[in-house]
């Protein structure tokens, strides 16, 4: 193993001063997501899937336009925002996911509510659901060993999903124990989304990746198994999949935003 330390750029301290996702970026986005859509319509392609393996750990934004689905009002922050609480029913959680599980063949589908998969930072749960306003979670699990999970979280308003995610940060930055070694930790912007990503690594030598990322008031929280946590190229091989499986996750998460696509 190289003797470079795998999360030398992967540490960071947290940031206080991020800021939501401009409104030209969200529309920006938005057009480019519509645009994939229609092309993926026509052609009748399918979204093609990345998988990273590893070994699971048991567990236990002035008046706009409404929106259709669930009735709420647009706005572009000069007034209070009236946040959307629901997710659309079109929403694509499982786009980037392997159609089928790998053990059985069962279809891989997003359902209601939330069953965690991976202990979070200090061998606590991953992520909590309770306070939640709506959630959604799909799980993909393979043959014999690895795969990933995602929910999205929907919270009252901006505020209490941006608690959700400090709280979260906190956590993953400082703690480590006996079971389970947070690795690595990062805070960033990217893609317009505010993102914390964290490496839980075992001495069996599995990794856990695990990335909140908060569009508006609502978070999409993921875990990716993977071997080889303390190998540089591995930590990386899994950075890359995970961002490539999630890109149309993130797009899609801008009807979240203050001002909403």
């Amino acid at each position: 193993m190289s003797d470079h330390d795998p999360f030398e750029t992967f540490k960071a301290t947290m940031s206080t001063d991020l800021h939501p996702l401009p409104a030209h970026e969200v529309r920006r986005r938005g057009d480019r997501l519509r645009r994939r859509n229609t092309a993926l319509a026509v052609a009748g392609g399918t979204v093609a899937a990345l998988v990273a393996v590893g070994v699971p750990v048991a567990l236990t934004q002035t008046g706009g336009t409404t929106d259709g689905d669930s009735g709420l009002l647009a706005t572009d922050g000069t007034e209070a925002v009236t946040w959307r609480t629901e997710i659309p029913a079109d929403f694509p959680l499982t786009a980037g996911m392997p159609e089928t599980n790998g053990h059985d063949g069962s279809p891989v589908v997003a359902r209601e509510g939330y069953e965690p998969q991976a202990v979070g930072p200090c061998s606590g749960p991953a992520w909590d659901v309770s306070d939640a306003i709506d959630s959604l979670s799909a799980v993909y699990t393979g043959e014999t060993q690895g795969g990933q999970d995602r929910v999205l979280s929907v919270f009252e308003d901006e505020a209490a999903a941006r608690a959700r995610v400090d709280a979260l940060a906190a956590e993953a930055a400082s703690c480590t124990t006996d079971r389970v070694e947070v690795l690595g930790y990062q805070r960033v912007v990217e893609d317009g989304a505010d993102v914390v990503r964290f490496v839980n690594g075992y001495d069996t030598g599995e990794g856990v990746l695990h990335q909140a990322s908060r569009v508006g008031n609502a978070v999409l929280y993921e875990t990716t198994y993977f071997n080889g946590a303390r190998d540089d190229t591995a930590v990386t091989s899994t950075l890359e999949n995970a961002a490539e499986d999630r890109a149309r996750v993130l797009d899609a998460m801008c009807v979240f935003a203050a001002d909403p696509c």
